[in-house]
């Protein structure tokens, strides 16, 4: 699983939340909830001190006049008048007024941390961009038919960013020492699919005393990785990651109504792309099927034990 990568997320609104982590994860016998809280990492406001992650600059350039304002060009040598320099200026993301000599600094970097000095002789102004917090919830679970899905939904339309690659083994104890790799990533447009091929030569240990390796075929050698969605798959890339690894990057809506992203992996490509379209036609329904077999096992097959203390059963 190690040398796997089929695909990492990133959110794409009025910002980019690259490959984020769940602010909440829920493990449960027939699926995995995964909810992520993605807030404005940037900071808005006034603080005490010089503001961090420091870039001096403007629209117009740098220096006296542009960036840099002294007590001679301030007409009333306030940090409000300060704060109005930043306003007006479109690249301005911060200011800082140093109050024992009156001047005024703009700078170009969004700041997301604190001042943590120049408290007392400095005030920062952040003028972070406005963004709207993103609330993410999916439900990942495996069906009968072995194709993993994730129903994903999100409170207001973004964009999610998917990215991923044929294997890639990253130390020889992911897959035996490597002879060679030729993993080759394919869209297929008909099925609104990408299409993995795996390939590879590797060295197989045989014998632990004496230790003796021969050539083998890699263990997914020949084998096919489909992944496909329930809504077009927008912008398809396909390129090399490295010599005989191969890697891919789509994009896909998601919104209220649920996008729904599946995979699955066969010997017969047909087989594979099969398998996904029919959970895809009715995801929902392997969902439900999923959960009920679970409670059945739950219910009737694994065996009850008492116990005095209910928090062990």
């Amino acid at each position: 699983h190690r040398a796997t990568k089929v695909a990492y997320g990133s959110i794409v609104a009025e910002m980019r939340w690259e490959t984020p982590a769940p602010t909440h994860l829920f493990w449960r016998p027939d699926k995995i909830i995964a909810e992520y809280e993605l807030k404005n990492p940037f900071l808005q406001g006034v603080y005490d001190g010089w503001c961090q992650d420091w870039n001096e600059g403007s629209s117009t350039g740098k220096g006296l006049n542009h960036s840099y304002f002294d007590h001679s060009l301030l007409k009333s040598g306030t940090v409000d008048e300060c704060w109005k320099l930043c306003e007006a200026d479109s690249a301005c993301k911060q200011a800082v007024f140093e109050k024992s000599t009156i001047q005024c600094w703009l700078g170009l970097q969004a700041m997301a941390v604190e001042p943590n000095f120049g408290q007392g002789k400095d005030q920062c102004y952040a003028k972070g961009p406005k963004i709207d917090p993103v609330k993410i919830r999916e439900e990942k679970f495996v069906s009968s038919n072995d194709v993993i899905s994730t129903i994903i939904t999100s409170d207001r339309p973004v964009k999610l960013e998917l990215s991923g690659r044929s294997i890639s083994p990253n130390v020889d104890g992911d897959s035996g020492p490597i002879i060679s790799l030729n993993g080759q990533c394919l869209e297929d447009s008909s099925n609104n699919a990408i299409h993995v091929i795996e390939s590879g030569r590797v060295k197989a240990k045989v014998s632990e005393t004496p230790e003796i390796y021969v050539d083998a075929r890699l263990v997914y050698d020949g084998m096919s990785t489909v992944l496909s969605a329930s809504r077009p798959l927008e912008n398809i890339s396909t390129y090399d990651v490295k010599p005989g690894v191969c890697g891919y990057t789509f994009y896909l809506p998601v919104d209220d109504k649920g996008t729904t992203l599946s995979w699955t992996m066969n010997d017969e490509y047909a087989k594979a792309v099969q398998a996904v379209h029919v959970v895809q036609a009715d995801t929902q329904k392997y969902l439900t099927a999923k959960t009920k077999k679970v409670n059945d096992e739950l219910n009737d097959v694994i065996p009850y034990f008492r116990c005095s203390d209910d928090d062990i059963v």
